[in-house]
């Protein structure tokens, strides 16, 4: 009798004490992460992933994808690298749009005419650039860009910007062409605009011999840094407005040794090489980038320089001994602005 009476008792205490050790558990972490609240943050989660300034979200489908996280399946939408530039721009706009209207009517006029000054600069220099540039494309040196080789399109593309970008900006612009360009070449050209740069001649179906006929075989040289000739300053200086200095279009992912000399084996055309061994700091294979043999070819023009700097200087990193590593630029660019930050 006095068992069954005290039945009650014990599982009042029992109730109460789980009741006090749950309490307990959500007090020592306040931040754990229960089934009903799960929703909830998941779809806070969901709408910040699908914000066009978010970099790190990752979408299989176009439209929209299905992502599993450890809170369980979320539909994200997707955007672009170019949605999310769009948007800092409109940002950025929206700040200007801001400080100009928190000014004054003189700081108003004043940055109108500012700006009208830069925007008149800006468009004589370039009209300085194109009519050189114009000059330049029908009595200039002339190089040349064999796009024969199985390249690919976007890397080629992007050197071709740097080599048309630095003649534009020389002080001695030349004469810029593009041989064996194909149809599909064409395309990707009219979609990138290339077609429309003041002054480059684009040579459709046409090998080197044929889009140069009216020039002797003997002005036609191709650089290659498997010859066994070297260019010299004195012949440059003498044949730079007669001859024809012709440069792979290649991204050499694994380098393959004598594709270019077989080519201009092939054509019966000369071939020679950069004076790249006198510099005392070259390391490696001497296979440049399109627009590093460009930037030399460029500045050959200027007696003023010497090819030992202009090489020195165009010459990329992996191709020095002395060259610091990303880790050591970093780390030096890292202690420039902390002294800046000192001085200040």
């Amino acid at each position: 009798f006095l068992g069954v009476a005290a039945l009650p008792f014990f599982l009042f205490i029992f109730h109460f004490d789980c009741i006090f050790n749950m309490a307990q558990s959500e007090t020592k972490n306040p931040f754990k992460r229960t089934h009903n609240n799960a929703i909830d943050l998941d779809a806070e989660h969901a709408q910040s992933e699908s914000h066009p300034s978010c970099k790190k979200a990752k979408h299989d489908d176009e439209n929209s994808a299905s992502c599993e996280t450890i809170y369980g399946n979320t539909n994200r939408q997707k955007h672009s690298q170019k949605e999310r530039n769009v948007f800092r721009r409109q940002q950025k706009k929206q700040r200007k749009q801001e400080q100009f209207a928190s000014m004054t009517e003189e700081e108003k006029q004043e940055q109108r005419n500012k700006k009208m000054e830069q925007r008149k600069r800006k468009h004589e220099l370039k009209e300085a650039q194109n009519k050189k540039t114009m000059e330049a494309s029908a009595n200039g040196m002339k190089i040349c860009v064999d796009l024969s080789f199985n390249a690919e399109h976007t890397n080629i593309n992007k050197q071709l910007c740097y080599c048309w970008n630095t003649n534009k900006c020389a002080a001695h612009s030349i004469s810029f062409h593009l041989v064996n360009v194909n149809e599909k070449w064409m395309q990707y050209f009219a979609e990138q605009g290339v077609v429309s740069w003041k002054g480059i001649h684009i040579h459709q179906n046409k090998d080197i011999v044929d889009a140069f006929d009216g020039v002797d075989k003997q002005h036609l040289i191709y650089l290659t840094p498997d010859s066994e000739h070297v260019l010299s300053e004195s012949e440059f200086r003498e044949h730079k407005h007669e001859n024809v200095y012709i440069l792979g279009g290649i991204v050499d992912r694994t380098i393959k040794k004598n594709l270019t000399l077989d080519r201009a084996r092939k054509l019966g055309i000369r071939h020679c090489k950069l004076p790249l061994d006198s510099l005392p700091d070259i390391q490696g294979r001497r296979s440049l980038n399109i627009n590093a043999v460009f930037n030399m070819l460029v500045r050959f023009q200027n007696t003023e320089e010497s090819w030992t700097d202009i090489m020195q200087q165009e010459v990329p990193n992996r191709n020095k001994r002395s060259a610091q590593t990303k880790k050591q630029r970093r780390r030096n660019r890292n202690k420039d602005n902390e002294d800046k930050k000192c001085k200040k």
